[in-house]
């Protein structure tokens, strides 16, 4: 999942000094304002589809040091944001058997579809070691859309002028 940092450090020039229950109300304020904020920069400027809305609302910031710590809790927001390569979907294999049953009253063991969008509609399908030989499972690899730098620097951006004491900057972590 995206995991960035906000760093937030007392300006060379500023004479205002940074004590320690002004930078805990500081993190304090952040860490309220910057989910809401991130939530709303994505529905506004639509970087990605998300049908049940869990992407946008599931952000957690944690203070780290004089840092925060923006993480979402759908792993999923990593490949939205950073994008994915296209590539043959060998782990629906490793999908577990489940019990299934036929025509309503046969009983077999399969692995659990997956639900696809079609011309007909929806449909499910199940990956096959045979239709993974054909080629039939191959993801076409989705753009990132860096919606989570994007997002913080504009947030950054627009608090600078209530702050001018702090310098704030964006960066990724690993």
């Amino acid at each position: 999942m995206p995991k960035l940092r906000i760093t937030i450090k007392k300006k060379q020039q500023s004479q205002k000094v940074l004590d320690s229950q002004y930078k805990l109300k500081l993190l304090a304020w952040f860490e309220l304002m910057v989910p809401s904020y991130i939530s709303d920069w994505i529905k506004t400027h639509q970087p990605f589809h998300s049908q049940t809305g869990m992407a946008i609302k599931s952000w957690k910031v944690t203070p780290d040091g004089n840092a925060l710590r923006i993480t979402n809790l759908m792993p999923y927001t990593y490949w939205l944001n950073y994008g994915v390569r296209p590539h043959k979907m060998t782990y629906l294999l490793n999908n577990a058997m489940a019990k299934k049953m036929a025509f309503g009253k046969y009983a077999y063991w399969g692995r659990l579809a997956v639900p696809l969008n079609g011309s007909a509609g929806l449909f499910f399908r199940s990956a096959t070691v045979k239709s993974m030989e054909t080629g039939k499972w191959f993801h076409p690899g989705y753009t990132g859309t860096q919606f989570l730098e994007k997002s913080l620097t504009a947030f950054v951006e627009s608090i600078k002028d209530q702050f001018p004491e702090l310098q704030l900057s964006v960066e990724s972590l690993p």
